[in-house]
């Protein structure tokens, strides 16, 4: 499957024939290990932009909370933004620059991808 995606703006153009596909990021967590976290049904930019963009309630929706939102009454009283992944992993931080909230990773190596645990973070499901 492939879409068109559209910032905000309409004056900001769309990127058509984006693929959808199940992608993978490396993420390495403060226990020393590195993850690989699997997004299925995401956007696929490959090249065309230097970070990944996943859908947070495509997390929610498969039963992983997820907290992105800095201006919420708990936080950071009760838990900070990240992503509560379970396993080892348990928890990816996210930080935050101005309104852009993120987590960093990089694309997996090979070797990664065959060596380090994977963690699925969103439902193979067909999403809208």
């Amino acid at each position: 499957k492939k879409c068109s995606v559209q910032g905000f703006s309409g004056s900001l153009g769309a990127m058509e024939d984006i693929p959808i596909a199940s992608c993978a990021t490396a993420f390495e967590h403060e226990n020393g290990r590195t993850y690989i976290l699997v997004f299925n049904e995401a956007l696929y930019f490959g090249d065309k932009m230097d970070h990944s963009l996943i859908n947070p309630n495509q997390v929610r929706d498969n039963g992983i909370p997820l907290w992105d939102n800095p201006y919420d009454d708990l936080f950071p009283k009760t838990r900070p933004l990240g992503i509560e992944a379970g396993g080892e992993c348990k928890f990816i931080p996210f930080e935050s620059k101005g309104a852009t909230v993120f987590f960093r990773s990089h694309v997996p190596s090979d070797e990664e991808l065959e060596e380090c645990e994977h963690i699925e973070l969103t439902s193979s499901t067909p999403w809208n």
